[in-house]
């Protein structure tokens, strides 16, 4: 199988004589260098070396020459470098290699990254949750956006080559294509990775870096055709979350409360009793209990709280809350769990924090971004939210667990009903404005399936992207997709030195 080698390059008289060396010794098929914007020597020395030169006067933007090399390119295999950083020849065999295995897309793994960094980065955050919503999370962080890669021809035809310019969306449409996916080199890229202006510059409308904006933006891009593709969930079951429950009760507010509390009961417990002696030492004054309840337990509970609503099926906690958010008519409204163990040190600081003009009060899980081994898919998935939101020191927060503490006016402009769905409610309130605040709280949570939970989050992306665009606003770093609709249409173009 012949292999074609394609690199972009831009100002790399310095190292792109050794990047070529190091190709040339794995017998290569062809060597495309695409340069463009380049100001020095670059191609006078890709000339002289004997390869392809394929030449832009103008800056294309990033990877518009690797989508450009993949037209050009005649070979069975197409990996994919930079002209900045040199890849020993051993590593570039073994993605040749690998492709002729039988795989269709060969990355570098990066794996090792997480066992030495201490906090993980907006773009690998991004990565590894895009991976997690394709259902590929056992490829971590590693994605067709870190070079040196490899396609087949093959998966060239299933992607297509246009489509190179935009890493994130090539491997999405790689992996709903079931196209095979391997990790068998892992050279180090991360630090000899030159840092560029882009790499420092904030970007406009942006708290991120240029260059971090482009990629959070092109993998924003990605989820959006995965929405395309597979629905506003991304694929994954919604478990009949359309509506809300059926309720035995017609909603009316019984009272003006100061402190409101809705308790979800989704499972038998022997917890509840306790838990509400605990809301009423706090000073709780409506309690709302939310779930399948029969008679027997209705008339015990009676005496110890508000309003008990019975719904008539089973459903997730986030619906009996909505249902709860309802019926309540506190100006703080605490949200709780009936089977938690909570204590009164627990559930103040949550009451407090919203009577101190706080407009959300979440349970702060940030420590749990720690996590390496295995990663913490949830606080993953949490924490990339807040960073397409443009939020990134909110971290983790969420409203997906409990115990969680609203202000009615939150209630009153995100619609009860979106809590049923908690990173869509959490997003809603984003986009209001609010102000959060964290509280310390060591707790066990339980959540439900992954599935659910992914999707939720994919829902809320969406909503978020209707509201935007299919980038979330994010800029694309200036690539120049024009000039691929040309190539598209009249065939190759290439500009004479």
């Amino acid at each position: 199988m012949n292999v074609s080698y394609i690199i972009q390059a831009q100002n790399e008289e310095v190292t792109v004589g050794r990047v070529i060396a190091e190709i040339k010794k794995t017998n290569p098929y062809e060597i495309i260098v695409v340069v463009n914007g380049s100001t020095d020597k670059t191609s006078d020395i890709v000339r002289s070396l004997g390869c392809t030169l394929l030449y832009y006067k103008e800056p294309l933007g990033i990877n518009v020459g690797k989508a450009i090399g993949a037209f050009y390119a005649k070979g069975d295999i197409l990996i994919f470098l930079d002209g900045d950083i040199v890849i020993p020849s051993k590593d570039l065999l073994r993605l040749s290699q690998s492709i002729k295995d039988g795989h269709d897309i060969a990355l570098n793994d990066l794996t090792w990254v997480l066992k030495r960094v201490k906090k993980l980065d907006p773009t690998s955050v991004a990565k590894i949750t895009l991976n997690l919503f394709l259902q590929r999370g056992e490829l971590g962080m590693n994605a067709l956006g870190a070079i040196p890669n490899a396609l087949s021809r093959r998966a060239v035809k299933k992607i297509g080559w246009w489509n190179v310019i935009d890493p994130p969306l090539a491997q999405t449409i790689g992996i709903l294509h079931h196209l095979s996916i391997s990790a068998p080199a892992s050279p180090n890229v991360i630090s000899t990775n030159k840092i560029r202006p882009q790499h420092r510059t904030v970007a406009k409308n942006s708290p991120y870096a240029k260059s971090t904006s482009r990629i959070i933006g092109d993998h924003l891009q990605a989820i959006h055709y995965l929405i395309q593709e597979k629905g506003v969930r991304g694929g994954y079951p919604d478990n009949g979350l359309r509506s809300l429950p059926k309720i035995d009760e017609r909603i009316k507010r019984e009272k003006n409360a100061k402190r409101s509390a809705v308790v979800s009961l989704t499972l038998q417990t022997n917890e509840l009793s306790k838990l509400l002696d605990t809301l009423k030492k706090a000073s709780v004054d409506e309690i709302i209990v939310v779930g399948t309840i029969d008679k027997q337990m209705r008339s015990s509970l009676q005496e110890k709280v508000t309003k008990v609503v019975s719904i008539s099926q089973d459903c997730r906690s986030c619906a009996s809350r909505a249902v709860g958010a309802m019926h309540c008519s506190g100006e703080a409204i605490l949200f709780v769990d009936g089977h938690q163990q909570l204590g009164l040190t627990d559930i103040l600081p949550f009451y407090e924090a919203v009577e101190n003009r706080v407009d959300v009060a979440v349970h702060n899980e940030n420590e749990r971004l720690k996590d390496r081994y295995p990663l913490n898919a949830k606080m993953i998935v949490q924490n990339f939210l807040n960073i397409a939101v443009k939020k990134p020191r909110l971290q983790s927060h969420s409203l997906v667990s409990v115990p969680h503490a609203l202000h009615r006016r939150v209630i009153e402009k995100i619609g009860a009903e979106s809590l049923m769905i908690p990173p869509l409610a959490y997003l809603k309130a984003i986009l209001e404005n609010v102000s959060i605040r964290a509280v310390q709280l060591k707790l066990k949570q339980q959540m439900d399936s992954l599935a659910i939970f992914f999707g939720d989050h994919i829902e809320a992306i969406h909503y978020y992207l209707q509201t935007t665009n299919e980038r979330g606003r994010f800029t694309d770093g200036g690539k120049n997709r024009e000039i691929l609709e040309e190539i598209k249409k009249w065939g190759f173009k290439n500009e004479s030195i």
